[in-house]
């Protein structure tokens, strides 16, 4: 998280987090997702050869363990030791030359051995890498060995020193901004911020007291009291100073109130989808203290005190219009006693006009009214939405708002099987076995006349081959040529 800005192949750095976490999690399935997300990092550009070489290593450990364990399709046909010592070579190489090609920094090229010293890579790594190169490939139990040295050397010099980074800058910005919020400092506090913490790190620390797996809060900073506890007293609740933190912030981020208004939507709706009955003591205030934020970010007394400036105020309608289209169209989960607070939070984004008129929302509203008139036919759209395989929006990407469907479990798909468990205990009665010979009965009745129809169609297609396959002499194919044809049709 250097100053200096970089084009990275993940969203932000909560995704890489994640990523790390599941790459070396003692789950499978874990793994799998890891694995899928740094195949679309590859498709988006240049991947670092540390993200690249971890997930390989990862992959070929993971299918020799569902191979032995024979729980995956990958399990079906095991590889064999040629095939498994090629595959641990060639990472081993490609992970080797790319960490020590960075090192390559003068005008004359460096010993490979002497680069890899200077990184900390022990010598018979190099010398194997040599070996796998020019001379014998060296044994699998060898080749696995190195593969999880490197892997631990991954860990502990890129994965784990990120991670720390991470929270570094956590802590740095709370001690900002913790005493700002209590009053006890001046507006110098943002001397130590940019832009890119006040997204990263400042507004999540505000509204859910956590960033990067660093808590700093029971819950967010603008939910607390300056005792570390939650606010339950809405009366008391300190408008102005936490107003001209905001704004302050805001000074450092043209998309700070934007962002703001995003996470206390989420904040929101994350608290209306849980029943009161397994909900902490202060979520009613929590949720009345997300209203009051709402109403005040697309009123008109912040656009005032953002002295109307075109582009925040722009980015606030952009991200509302987001925020009201996934209320609207995605079933978003909410307990039956705060349904009149979900409510309360689109009346509260519709009460903006910025909003209510935002093209993403009359796209939906119109795309809705089409649809609702028709039942199972196709329609024909104007358009495609921009960036169909990308996010098709700036401020509804925060993972609750997201919607991950594993392909795993496509049960729309024609060849989709459901399996349920079934209850020991029940017994069919007579009733329910004539209906089940009944159904049973119309399967079979269906598959004969399909295979009728099927055989229809053959006889069809041997009389036409045997019609039209006549030579200029007006003479019938030979039968081993007719049998040929036959062979090649797919129907046989």
């Amino acid at each position: 998280m250097s100053k200096r800005a970089q084009l990275v192949a993940w969203i932000d750095w909560r995704e890489w987090q994640l990523v790390h976490h599941e790459l070396f999690a003692d789950d499978v399935g874990a793994q799998q997702h890891a694995l899928s997300r740094i195949a679309a990092w590859r498709s988006r550009g240049h991947l670092p050869i540390a993200v690249d070489a971890t997930a390989q290593f990862v992959e070929l450990a993971l299918h020799e363990r569902l191979a032995q364990h024979h729980t995956h399709a990958v399990g079906v046909s095991t590889r064999s030791h040629m095939e498994l010592s090629l595959q641990y070579a060639s990472a081993v190489v490609r992970c080797v030359n790319g960490l020590v090609d960075g090192s390559q920094k003068g005008v004359y090229a460096m010993a490979v051995s002497s680069l890899a010293q200077r990184i900390g890579i022990p010598l018979w790594i190099v010398d194997l890498r040599h070996e796998s190169t020019h001379n014998q490939l060296p044994s699998l139990p060898v080749l696995r060995f190195a593969a999880r040295h490197l892997l631990a050397w991954l860990r502990s010099n890129y994965w784990m020193p990120q991670e720390t980074t991470l929270r570094s800058h956590v802590g740095q910005c709370a001690d900002a901004l913790l005493p700002r919020l209590r009053g006890t400092a001046g507006r110098d506090w943002t001397k130590t911020l940019d832009g890119d913490r006040v997204k990263n790190v400042v507004v999540p620390l505000l509204v859910h007291g956590e960033q990067y797996s660093e808590r700093v809060a029971v819950d967010g900073l603008l939910f607390v009291s300056t005792g570390d506890e939650p606010l339950t007293d809405i009366a008391a609740y300190p408008k102005k100073l936490f107003t001209a933190v905001v704004l302050e912030a805001q000074a450092l981020w043209r998309g700070a109130s934007a962002w703001l208004l995003t996470h206390i939507v989420e904040k929101a709706l994350g608290l209306c989808a849980v029943p009161s009955t397994d909900a902490p003591a202060h979520q009613a205030a929590a949720i009345a203290i997300c209203l009051w934020w709402i109403k005040l970010l697309v009123g008109n007394e912040w656009r005032e005190r953002l002295k109307f400036a075109a582009e925040p105020i722009e980015d606030v309608y952009q991200a509302g219009a987001e925020l009201l289209h996934h209320c609207l169209v995605h079933a978003t989960p909410c307990a039956n006693e705060h349904t009149e607070q979900f409510d309360a939070i689109k009346t509260a984004l519709r009460s903006c006009k910025g909003i209510r008129n935002h093209a993403v929302v009359a796209a939906s509203t119109t795309l809705q009214k089409d649809l609702s008139k028709l039942s199972t036919e196709w329609t024909l759209l104007s358009a495609w939405p921009p960036s169909v395989l990308g996010h098709t929006s700036n401020y509804v990407a925060l993972p609750s708002l997201a919607m991950d469907y594993p392909l795993e479990i496509d049960a729309s798909a024609d060849d989709a099987e459901v399996f349920t468990g079934v209850d020991d205990a029940f017994e069919p009665t007579d009733d329910e076995d004539a209906v089940i010979d009944a159904i049973m009965a119309d399967i079979d009745r269906d598959y004969e006349q399909q295979l009728h129809d099927t055989v229809a169609v053959k006889a069809e297609l041997l009389a036409e081959i045997v019609r039209e396959g006549k030579s200029v002499h007006r003479k019938l194919l030979p039968q081993e040529e007719v049998q040929r044809i036959q062979n090649q049709i797919e129907i046989w």
